[in-house]
């Protein structure tokens, strides 16, 4: 066998165990997985990649209907509650990295989901607006979500 094939033989072998290692986990274990591994990540790029996994495991807890007609309640479905907190976690892991528009859009997108605020986002949000200086920002916030 060439170098090649065994290398691709072990990664093939590799990206098997780790795929049924995830299925191993509910949702609920692995997106709290996710997001710890997140917060002690060495880098950017991988704090946002768990992040990112950690926000895709918590939504697979929701039923496919849940988003039909929600308009901003979101959060009275219990197995909605840990995607709409970690989102809220990914829009402070963006703040932290100065990622400001993108922390801004899922502040924004939080809101549509949950328009009563359960997490405070309108607060986190406007203090970001007015330090960032997004003052167009913030008179949407205040108009749209207030």
């Amino acid at each position: 066998m060439t170098d090649n094939r065994k290398e691709d033989e072990i990664l093939s072998n590799f990206t098997q165990f780790f795929g049924r290692l995830s299925e191993a986990f509910p949702p609920k274990d692995s997106y709290e997985i996710y997001r710890d591994k997140a917060k002690s990540a060495q880098n950017q790029e991988d704090a946002l990649s768990f992040m990112y996994k950690s926000v895709s495991e918590a939504k697979k807890m929701i039923s496919k209907n849940a988003f039909d007609n929600i308009d901003g309640g979101l959060w009275v479905n219990q197995n909605a509650r840990p995607y709409i907190m970690m989102k809220k976690e990914l829009a402070e892991l963006y703040v932290y990295f100065k990622l400001i528009d993108e922390a801004i859009k899922e502040y924004f997108d939080i809101l549509d989901l949950d328009t009563f605020d359960n997490l405070n986002i309108r607060g986190n949000l406007a203090s970001l607006l007015i330090n960032e200086k997004r003052y167009d920002d913030f008179e949407k916030l205040i108009s749209n979500y207030w």
